[in-house]
């Protein structure tokens, strides 16, 4: 199963806090080396002073200063944090305090050893004791084999867990002569399958038991109640590897084994990192609005400009429209008075002529003089802007015309007018 990751993705791995303080080589000695894990209880029958100098100073006087100490147990023993071997075996041996307590100091059952995973083709052959008497000059003190199910089978594959005595992992382990890399096991988190919480098992559990389907605390055999989970109040099952509880502890599980804290401290960590990612959600958030807000403000003054300018544009481009229409105004009064007095002149010839035409005496049709031609007929043009008048003077019979006559010198000779 993929591990999964805290909310603010894989954290970079730490350096271990029971790593040595000093490379080898610098400390002759071994006075900054791993830490090794005791216990100091009182002996049966007895209990530890309340005055916690007590204790220090009793230590201080048998071994000198060591890494650090903190109660153990519910303060009915103390738990010792010791990177020296010498003061290790030292403290082996002590009996009692400065005040007269009886007491025994021994190593922690688990904290003194961790784990680490590896992959190994070579060894599909091998049994787990077989691999585990090859690595015992290693530290390894118990080997794991991780199987697969085939056809109902348990067959075992070529990754395991292996066990070293000690608190710091090795970063490499060596098959022979093959040189195989290490990398973190995280445990699953402690669930008790009978209260459905976390943190112990069902063997040390004080809770009543409930459904593990439904979270009551009934328990039904074949429950057919919609699921309920009673540690984040979800629509699944309380064992449910999806539930947010659980991938919760798992990443307290990843920050236990990377930084080499205990599970309390790991807790406070983790609640450390949310709350700090908590904190740059919500400034980024903040940061984002901010931009978006000015980015509106911008986008919002160009609009604005932009209008402004085709209002101007829009204003100019009215002003010569009006222009253009005057000026086309006035050219056509000027060419409607060019014709007025084109016309006005025509009409001055034409009623000149008309006034000499009409002095002419009139007969009847038949009794007109031979020494007389017939009146003048005006023709209408086709076309009435030209304003031009024709003047036809066709004799309405064969007799000689009387040269006399002013229309006849003005009709016939124009060029001697």
């Amino acid at each position: 199963m993929a591990e999964s990751f805290p909310p603010w993705g894989a954290p970079p791995v730490p350096p271990n806090r029971y790593s040595r303080t000093l490379p080898r080589w610098m400390d002759p000695s071994d006075l900054y080396g791993e830490v090794q894990f005791l216990v100091l209880k009182p002996a049966k029958d007895h209990q530890l002073p309340k005055n916690p100098f007590t204790i220090s100073k009793s230590i201080d006087q048998s071994v000198g200063r060591i890494d650090g100490a903190s109660p153990f147990d519910g303060g009915k023993s103390i738990l010792l944090r010791v990177r020296s071997q010498q003061q290790c075996e030292k403290l082996l041996q002590l009996r009692n305090l400065i005040d007269g307590t009886p007491i025994t100091v021994e190593p922690h059952p688990t904290k003194n050893t961790c784990q680490s995973v590896v992959s190994c083709q070579d060894v599909a052959g091998l049994s787990d004791a077989d691999i585990c008497e090859a690595l015992q000059d290693q530290k390894v003190v118990k080997v794991y084999r991780f199987t697969r199910k085939d056809n109902g089978k348990s067959i075992p594959t070529n990754t395991m867990v292996l066990t070293f005595s000690g608190t710091v992992p090795p970063t490499h382990v060596w098959f022979g002569y093959l040189r195989v890399s290490t990398r973190p096991y995280y445990p699953r988190p402690m669930q008790c399958f009978q209260c459905g919480r976390f943190g112990h098992t069902k063997a040390k559990c004080p809770n009543p038991a409930i459904c593990q389907n439904c979270g009551e605390a009934t328990i039904h055999p074949s429950c057919s109640n919609l699921p309920h989970c009673i540690n984040c109040l979800g629509n699944h099952q309380t064992t449910a590897r999806t539930c947010p509880a659980y991938q919760q502890e798992q990443s307290i599980v990843r920050i236990r084994v990377d930084m080499g804290i205990s599970h309390a401290e790991a807790r406070k960590e983790f609640r450390s990192r949310l709350n700090t990612a908590t904190q740059s959600n919500v400034q980024q958030r903040l940061i984002n609005a901010h931009s978006t807000s000015h980015n509106t403000a911008s986008k919002i003054q160009e609009l604005e400009q932009q209008i402004a300018e085709l209002i101007k544009k829009n204003i100019e481009l009215q002003a010569q429209i009006s222009q253009m229409d005057t000026e086309k105004k006035n050219t056509c009064d000027d060419s409607d008075s060019t014709l007025t007095d084109a016309s006005s002149e025509a009409s001055m010839d034409t009623t000149d002529i008309s006034q000499q035409l009409s002095s002419t005496p009139k007969r009847g049709r038949g009794h007109e003089s031979p020494d007389q031609t017939s009146p003048v007929r005006k023709m209408k043009p086709k076309n009435p802007s030209t304003q031009t008048i024709h003047v036809l003077a066709t004799p309405r019979y064969d007799i000689q015309p009387n040269p006399n006559h002013p229309s006849y010198t003005a009709l016939n000779h124009p060029n001697q007018r």
